[in-house]
C-alpha cells in the first residue's frame, strides 16, 4: 500500500488484511515501530490520528482506516549548529533520508577545534535555506582523513530503522583503498578476521588485541604494481579505524596512513566509502548510492582504466 509523507508525519490507509486489528499491534507488525517509539507518538499532541481523530493505540482499526503518525516534533532540529559555508554534495535524498559526499580532511560532527567548519554544519546551513528543520543523525562514520558516501537520517524513526540496517548488515558499504606492497593475487578475495581494540597509552591509535571486539574485513585485489595495490574493502563489523588496522595488521598499510602507515603521499589517506547499499527505511525499496566515475580519487588511478561497470555486481 502506497504510503505518503508530508515533513514528519507518515500517513497510512489500513488495508483489509488489518480489519480488527488494534493500532498498538498493528504500528509494531505491520509498520515496524518499536514500543518506545509508539510510545514517543502517543504522547505528542496529535502524535497519533485516526481519521483526522486522536486516538488510542487498543482503537480497532477498520479497512481504510487514514492513519496519520507524527513521526518528530516540528521543533526538533540542529539549530545549535553554526551555519558554515561550503556546498553540500547531495548524492542521493528522499523524505527520510540524505547521502552526501564528504571530502577527505572534513570533520563530520562539531569537536575540540572544529566547532563550525564540520559537515554537519553544513547541512544545517542547507536544510535551513530549504526551509526544512532537520536533526542531523549521522549513520555510522567516516575518519576525517577519509572521503566519500555518508548517510543521515532525516527524522528520529528512519535514523532508529537505518542504524538496525546497518546492525543486521543490510545497510553496507563498499570502499576504494590503495595499500602498501604486492597484497595478494588479482581479483582474488582475502578475508581478515582479528578483534580490534584500543591501543594502551595511545588517544586515538587502535589495534589487534585478544581483547577487542570482533571485526571482519574482506578484501579484493583490483590492480598491483611492485609497490602499491588497489584494493576494494567490504567490512562486516564498523569498528573504529577498522580497514586501516587490519590492512597494516597484513604488512600493507594504507598509502598515506598518518597513524598505521609508513609513508606519506601527496594525496592523503586512500581510502574512499564509494557504495552504499541499504532499503528505504519505510517503503523497504532497495537503494544504492555511489560515486560517479569523475568522483573517484586521483590516488585510484588504475581504477579509470579498470572502470566501474566491472564492481557492479551485487554486495
Amino acid at each position: 500500500m502506497e504510503q505518503k509523507r508530508q515533513g514528519k508525519r507518515l500517513h497510512k490507509t489500513v488495508e483489509p488484511e488489518a480489519d480488527g486489528m488494534e493500532l498498538g499491534r498493528y504500528l509494531k507488525q505491520r509498520l515496524g515501530f518499536t514500543g518506545s517509539q509508539i510510545r514517543s507518538m502517543k504522547f505528542r499532541e496529535n502524535g497519533i490520528l485516526r481519521n483526522r481523530e486522536r486516538c488510542r493505540v487498543n482503537a480497532v482499526l477498520k479497512t481504510g482506516d487514514q492513519l496519520e503518525l507524527l513521526l518528530e516534533e516540528e521543533s526538533a532540529s540542529s539549530a545549535h549548529l553554526a551555519e558554515a559555508e561550503g556546498r553540500v554534495m547531495v548524492l542521493y535524498e528522499d523524505e527520510d533520508l540524505i547521502a552526501v559526499w564528504k571530502e577527505a580532511g572534513v570533520v563530520v560532527h562539531p569537536a575540540h577545534g572544529h566547532y563550525s567548519d564540520t559537515l554537519s554544519n553544513r547541512l544545517h546551513t542547507y536544510f535551513r535555506e530549504k526551509g526544512e528543520q532537520v536533526t542531523i543523525r549521522s549513520i555510522g562514520r567516516l575518519d576525517k582523513d577519509t572521503c566519500g558516501i555518508l548517510v543521515f537520517g532525516k527524522n528520529q524513526v528512519a535514523a532508529a530503522r537505518l542504524w538496525h540496517q546497518k546492525e543486521k548488515g543490510i545497510f553496507r558499504k563498499e570502499y576504494l583503498a590503495v595499500c602498501e606492497g604486492a597484497a595478494g593475487k588479482e581479483n582474488d578475495w582475502q578475508t581478515i578476521d582479528l578483534p580490534i581494540g584500543k591501543m594502551a597509552g595511545e588517544k586515538m591509535k587502535m589495534c589487534i588485541s585478544d581483547s577487542g571486539l570482533k571485526a571482519v574485513t574482506h578484501f579484493q585485489v583490483l590492480w598491483k604494481t611492485e609497490s602499491r595495490t588497489g584494493i576494494r574493502v567490504r567490512i562486516d563489523t564498523g569498528r573504529t579505524h577498522q580497514i586501516r588496522v587490519h590492512m597494516a595488521s597484513t604488512g600493507h598499510p594504507l598509502v598515506g596512513d598518518p597513524l598505521y602507515g609508513r609513508t606519506e603521499d601527496a594525496h592523503g589517506l586512500c581510502l574512499c566509502a564509494w557504495q552504499a547499499e541499504l532499503l528505504q527505511p519505510f517503503t523497504k525499496r532497495p537503494i544504492r548510492i555511489r560515486i560517479e566515475e569523475e568522483q573517484v580519487p586521483s590516488w585510484f588511478g588504475k581504477f579509470k582504466a579498470f572502470g566501474l561497470d566491472n564492481l557492479l555486481d551485487p554486495f
